[in-house]
């Protein structure tokens, strides 16, 4: 693992998040550029594979939609010269690996041929997949979870529409307090951007919640948020009105409405499973 923080200068000394540290993942400060090495940068590091020639260079797409944000920031058009070193995305040595379909297709858009392309998704941290086979023992409340990071205009007009429900802001806490808090409640909305296939979605349903979604991004197609097209609406379109009798009834029908997200958390549960035949594969690529 190398840390950067502009296009030309490493971290000297970093030293890896606790909450990462169990997977014991060495750290370096420099890169070699040598016929034997893989690089492999997030879709917002791109310019940096400008400064190698010989490596094999990967662009792990995780947030579509934070590459072209970060496109705008003054920073990055610095950092690249404004537009002297430019992303790199069609060079046809340059493989792609995405984590969700959304970022499929924006490959595809892009011309990406298929044969530079992989699979590569994540996992939950192991204490929702813990947890979650003891998660209906707890008694739930009517409690809504939202992330205060995503979307949050929106919510505020539901949370002064329903200001009898408790609303949770989901920040500040570690993965074991997060694991608790869904546990005990019934529902999770998400009204924001969906850059990708969102972690905070995932953890909700594993640990019991039903899903509330926009149509925004990932949250649009039905394979990286696999729910029915019933907890899905067009913030545009539907009355806020509609939207607050959503919630309600799934509030006031739990049990029922949970059942519903059988086939995600199903899903959810065999991802690791899946990023180790993945990851497999794509360190086979690697290593040809």
């Amino acid at each position: 693992m190398v840390y950067y923080y502009s296009y030309f200068i490493v971290k000297p000394n970093q030293q890896v998040s606790d909450r990462y540290a169990s997977y014991e993942n060495p750290i370096s400060d420099k890169i070699l550029d040598s016929p034997e090495n893989t690089i492999v940068v997030p879709e917002v590091g791109t310019h940096l594979l400008r400064r190698y020639h010989k490596v094999k260079k990967v662009i792990w797409w995780l947030s579509v939609d934070n590459y072209y944000k970060k496109k705008k920031e003054w920073s990055y058009r610095i950092n690249t010269g404004f537009g002297l070193f430019a992303p790199i995305l069609t060079d046809c040595h340059v493989m792609h690996l995405y984590q969700s379909y959304y970022a499929r297709e924006h490959l595809r858009k892009l011309s990406i041929q298929p044969e530079c392309q992989m699979e590569l998704s994540d996992y939950l941290n192991h204490a929702f997949i813990e947890n979650a086979y003891k998660e209906q023992s707890q008694i739930k409340q009517n409690r809504v979870l939202y992330n205060p990071k995503k979307g949050f205009e929106y919510t505020q007009q539901l949370m002064i529409a329903m200001v009898d429900l408790e609303w949770q802001p989901l920040q500040g806490m570690t993965p074991d307090q997060m694991s608790h808090v869904m546990q005990t409640s019934k529902l999770y909305i998400d009204f924001g951007e969906h850059p990708g296939k969102d972690r905070i979605p995932r953890e909700a349903a594993i640990s019991g919640c039903c899903i509330l979604t926009g149509k925004r991004g990932a949250a649009k197609n039905e394979f990286d948020i696999p729910v029915p097209s019933q907890y899905k609406i067009d913030q545009g379109v539907m009355p806020l009105a509609d939207v607050e009798k959503k919630i309600r009834f799934i509030l006031n029908n739990y049990e029922s409405c949970r059942q519903d997200f059988d086939t995600y958390r199903n899903k959810i549960r065999h991802e690791e499973e899946k990023f180790e035949h993945d990851t497999q594969r794509f360190l086979d690529w690697a290593t040809t």
